[in-house]
């Protein structure tokens, strides 16, 4: 099969059940001692775990990359109203507190954890081929890897679990890890148990797209150890890059603005992406983004509730002849100027809900296309997770901050600066801020740029002026879980208090 069925297993809806995060369980309570003992069934729980990937993108109230532009200077909160997804409008201005903030990161990630664990905790006892299990233990490590990388990101201190709790006296004596032990487990668990134990991209047959392959995980290690900005280890992954790199199995996909597109996807430029097919609409990210009160006449866009109107700033930051332009905004404006004399079907029309905090301008990697929707609000697009691009100013970047060659992070910032300037006759001298403006450029709408600002530590000074204190480094983790964990949880600081 091309892309991984989604499946309604006995777990899809664990989630639903739950009074806690470290509780999850069965709601069906299916004998879990009667149904994981062959090779096809652990397969089929590691399906569930990929599948649950999708819930960082299609639960409303915490779209993964919305709530990180959000957070940063590229986007306002948007919707209908400044009481639209109160967790949106908070993390716009930085008052998000214990009780109003995006909850469901929190439940997502654990959620996602718990399906990696149970393919982990059941994999001994399985019978089946020897080689096929230990893959899919190698892609469980990852998955769960990736959710506590995610969760890392946004609230720092965790309580990271190798295996699912079983005994509920266990929930109360977890330990809290602080955001560096946090950093070194995921590394770890990477370097053991998921580098060099999965097949290589070229070694994926068609049938099996969505898979995660060596190259991925690689590309999540570099994405972690950036983050942390652990310079020790950034020779040793640099060269983890060039090996991808130069083996020549990615490239740059030309045209960026079909890179969102069906065409798109599975590309030479994709390492990672989450799957959706056209029977299983399950996108609802592309709704949460779409244009709100728009009329799009020429049939290529849908509306939507209009949440992440693009700041004009980063707008007028593309130069002339840079492609991605095209490929990652939409300009309500001009395209109603453009279809002013066009037949009436053909043109854009504003209505009189344009939504709250309307710029004029929209992100359109991910908003409703025509003909990828059932509904107008579920959408079969697939998530883009890792790119090829990032990984060369990833690589770019490591290099110069002492990771590698001068000579090496230039050749790979000219690849990403060439595909989007094809018209361009020199590529300027590369640097750090120069790589900081390409990824900008290169990313918006992927949730990237507020974390950037993060670990560049310049959210002071570019974020302080909309409101943002250091407490906000972190959200605050939900006061509910906080005080169900009877003390094995503690607030992060500064959010004792609304």
């Amino acid at each position: 099969m091309k892309k991984i069925i989604l499946l309604i297993f006995m777990i899809a809806t664990l989630l639903s059940c739950s009074d806690n995060f470290l509780s999850l369980s069965p709601p069906t309570q299916l004998a879990e001692k009667d149904y994981f003992k062959n090779e096809k069934e652990l397969s089929d729980a590691l399906t569930s775990a990929y599948s649950d990937l999708y819930g960082w993108y299609t639960h409303y109230n915490a779209v993964n990359n919305l709530a990180a532009d959000i957070l940063s200077d590229d986007m306002k909160a948007g919707g209908g109203d400044g009481g639209d997804i109160i967790a949106y409008q908070c993390l716009d201005n930085y008052s998000m507190n214990y009780i109003n903030q995006p909850f469901w990161i929190w439940i997502q990630g654990y959620g996602g954890a718990y399906r990696a664990n149970l393919v982990l905790d059941k994999a001994p006892g399985v019978q089946g081929n020897a080689a096929n299990i230990a893959r899919m233990v190698a892609e469980a490590h990852f998955l769960r890897t990736l959710n506590y990388y995610w969760l890392w990101q946004y609230y720092g201190n965790l309580i990271i679990l190798d295996h699912n709790l079983t005994v509920p006296s266990e929930y109360y004596t977890q330990k809290q890890y602080s955001a560096d032990e946090v950093y070194a487990l995921l590394v770890k668990d990477l370097d053991e148990n998921v580098i060099g134990k999965l097949p290589k991209v070229n070694e994926i047959p068609v049938s099996e797209l969505g898979r995660v392959s060596n190259e991925a995980a690689i590309m999540l290690k570099a994405k972690v150890v950036l983050h942390q900005n652990d310079q020790v280890k950034f020779t040793e992954v640099v060269n983890q890059l060039k090996e991808v790199i130069n083996s020549n199995k990615y490239e740059l996909y030309p045209d960026f603005k079909k890179l969102w597109t069906r065409e798109g996807e599975f590309c030479s430029e994709s390492i990672f992406e989450v799957n959706a097919t056209k029977e299983d609409y399950v996108n609802v990210m592309m709704a949460v983004f779409g244009m709100r009160g728009i009329t799009a006449g020429d049939s290529e866009f849908l509306s939507g509730w209009g949440f992440g109107p693009v700041e004009p700033e980063v707008v007028n930051l593309y130069e002339a002849g840079d492609i991605r332009k095209a490929g990652s905004l939409i300009s309500v404006e001009d395209s109603i100027t453009k279809y002013a004399t066009a037949p009436p079907e053909k043109q854009w029309i504003k209505g009189s809900d344009i939504g709250y905090q309307y710029t004029g301008y929209y992100q359109s990697k991910y908003t409703p296309r025509v003909g990828y929707t059932n509904d107008g609000t579920w959408c079969e697009n697939n998530i883009r997770v890792f790119r090829y691009s990032d990984m060369l100013l990833v690589a770019a970047e490591m290099a110069l901050r002492g990771g590698g060659s001068a000579a090496d992070a230039q050749a790979y910032y000219a690849r990403v600066y060439k595909r989007a300037r094809p018209a361009a006759s020199a590529v300027p001298a590369v640097d750090l801020d120069k790589i900081y403006l390409e990824r900008r450029l290169e990313f918006l709408g992927e949730g990237q740029r507020y974390f950037d600002i993060l670990r560049t530590g310049k959210a002071q000074q570019i974020l302080g002026p909309k409101g943002w204190k250091a407490r906000n480094i972190y959200l605050p983790l939900p006061n509910g879980d906080v005080q169900n964990a009877q003390g094995s949880l503690t607030q992060n600081p500064g959010y004792d208090v609304p």
